[in-house]
């Protein structure tokens, strides 16, 4: 389960939240940076030992998926977007998949650009058929990667929002 926090900095202290990560109560404080002019996460456990400190980087908002497709013949799982993605065609690149139905869709793959509006990544199991509910595609960078296993910080940008999750 996904939770959502509204990011609303204020020009006198620091902004700050809990997430879970990982079954585990964090403190994150997003502090601004005069020098290096923009927002940092300093993210502290438990015992207010400093995790990690890093700069706030946005993810960019994720494309409604208009299929996804398993072929046997190929063991490749095709993605189709909505709207172009404007990567560059050939590149390989780790996207996240969310919201499709069957579930086996979701999670984080490593996809390579076929198509303005299409993807292809190996997968030699059937994930259940054809997507019956389509989803969204993304590039999510979490800021709790490397740090804390199975569990993801995102900021969104377009929402002005941190994603956590589980």
């Amino acid at each position: 389960m996904t939770t959502f926090t509204s990011f609303t900095p204020s020009p006198t202290t620091p902004f700050q939240f809990s997430p879970t990560l990982n079954g585990a109560l964090y403190t994150a404080i997003v502090t601004w940076g005069l020098a290096g002019q923009r927002w940092y996460v300093n993210l502290y456990d438990q015992s207010n030992t400093l995790v990690f400190y890093l700069p706030l980087i946005a993810s960019p908002t994720a494309l409604t998926i208009s299929s996804a497709t398993w072929s046997a013949l190929t063991n490749l799982i095709t993605i189709v977007t909505v709207d172009a993605h404007g990567i560059p065609l050939g590149t390989v690149v780790d996207l996240t998949i969310t919201g499709v139905v069957p579930t086996a869709y979701n999670g984080i793959w490593r996809m390579t650009v076929t198509n303005p509006n299409t993807f292809t990544f190996p997968q030699s199991v059937d994930p259940g058929g054809d997507a019956t509910v389509p989803g969204s595609i993304g590039r999510d960078i979490n800021l709790a990667a490397g740090y804390i296993p199975n569990s993801t910080l995102v900021f969104r940008d377009a929402t002005q929002m941190f994603e956590v999750s589980p």
